[in-house]
């Protein structure tokens, strides 16, 4: 008799002759990572907490040069400056990634079933899924900022024009958007979380819902129209984890992303546009 074949590809469904990229694609995400999938969904708590943790060790850190530096001079706008200003906040976010981004890697090698990295997606997209999904995520910006002037409103929300406006180091800003946030994000909710619902009763319909649905919420200093835009981005982005099973596709869609949105609001202010 012939010998079996291994574990992981005897869970897995056949692939027919004529099976497309995309078939092959989607069938090998529906292979077994995790150990115990609600665990590893769950853990993606705890991980967020610590990144929240390490974020306000960074606000305090700052405040404290900042206290330091500005030596006999009035520091009691620090308070208020700290929960809005860019360079306090970048700051921040690159602490909170220092400290979350081991953890994910940490329990994607505790729950996998294989290694972390297909755990979590971490592998290289071709040329062909970067240039069709890029250009989706074009096409959704367009569309998205096309209906946001229909309906009369801001393209640039006024907290981002506010933002911008108070970096000192805009290179740190532009650092926290297109690098920091756009890596830990994309861990945590198309890495982690999304590896853990796929394989749940919840499947692929229920993993891209909520990892967008917690995406979105995690923007809560934009209003309903920014959150529910914000929501729909995470589908696209859940859509492209699925289909091409690369997170670092939705990394570079991300940072694409808040790159356009920065650029955005480099326009406006530079213009005097609203």
């Amino acid at each position: 008799m012939p010998s079996d074949p291994a574990t992981e590809d005897a869970a897995a469904p056949s692939l027919s002759a004529g099976a497309t990229l995309v078939e092959a694609a989607t069938m090998s995400e529906l292979r077994r990572r995790c150990k115990r999938p609600w665990v590893t969904a769950l853990l993606s708590i705890p991980i967020a907490l610590a990144y929240l943790v390490a974020m306000a060790a960074g606000l305090i850190a700052a405040a404290v040069i900042a206290i330091v530096s500005r030596r006999g001079e009035d520091v009691s706008d620090l308070s208020a400056r700290a929960a809005t200003d860019a360079d306090f906040l970048s700051i921040a976010g690159w602490a909170g990634t220092a400290a979350a981004v081991p953890l994910i890697v940490l329990v994607a090698k505790r729950q996998t079933l294989t290694t972390a990295a297909e755990l979590l997606g971490w592998k290289a997209p071709t040329a062909r899924q970067i240039a069709f999904w890029l250009g989706a995520l074009l096409l959704f910006v367009a569309s998205s900022d096309g209906l946001t002037l229909l309906l009369g409103r801001e393209v640039v929300p006024a907290v981002m024009r506010d933002q911008y406006a108070s970096a000192d180091v805009p290179i740190l800003f532009w650092s926290i958007l297109v690098v920091a946030a756009p890596l830990f994000e994309e861990l945590l909710f198309r890495g982690l979380l999304f590896r853990g619902l796929l394989e749940t009763r919840l499947k692929v319909v229920g993993a891209v819902l909520l990892t967008s649905l917690t995406w979105s919420v995690l923007h809560l200093q934009y209003d309903l129209y920014g959150i529910a835009s914000i929501f729909a981005g995470g589908l696209l982005l859940g859509a492209a984890r699925y289909v091409t099973g690369s997170v670092l596709l939705c990394v570079l869609m991300h940072a694409t992303m808040n790159l356009v949105a920065t650029l955005e609001v480099l326009w406006v202010s530079s213009s005097g546009a609203a």
